[in-house]
């Protein structure tokens, strides 16, 4: 079956990642819920890597050529708790800035970049937990 929804759209079409997701769709088979609940729990979401995903096909700028020589990366899947939270502006010293108006929007949001980021690093071989932020920042750049 097709994901819900793929950022950018045309990722299944220029990659092999679709073979990821109807893996992980299995994996989750015998759950009350499907991927799509999981991706979206505001508590406990899961997130999950692609590692070594196949971009065979170029830019849609360029009519999605075939490459000559296909490269491999690392995709880290996630999805929003909610399609259209809730934003309120709140007044700053600098201006008005843009903020979730639910808490709950807000944890969920906060909840899922910190395990992006901690999956990001354990895909570039670097283990944040037993490293201080010191020698985390002196890695290369992983996000």
């Amino acid at each position: 079956s097709q994901p819900y929804a793929v950022n950018p759209p045309c990722l299944t079409l220029r990659t092999d990642v679709a073979r990821f997701f109807e893996e992980a769709q299995v994996s989750v088979r015998t759950s009350k819920s499907n991927m799509r609940d999981h991706l979206r729990a505001k508590q406990d979401p899961y997130i999950f890597v692609c590692p070594d995903v196949c971009c065979f096909r170029g830019s849609r700028e360029d009519g999605y050529p075939f490459a000559q020589e296909p490269h491999r990366l690392h995709v880290i899947t996630s999805a929003m708790a909610s399609n259209r939270p809730a934003i309120q502006a709140v007044p700053g010293r600098l201006g008005p800035t843009k903020w979730y108006a639910c808490k709950t929007d807000h944890t969920a949001l906060v909840e899922r970049l910190n395990l992006i980021a901690m999956a990001a690093l354990q895909a570039a071989g670097i283990d944040g937990e037993k490293m201080d932020e010191e020698q985390v920042a002196e890695k290369a750049p992983v996000l």
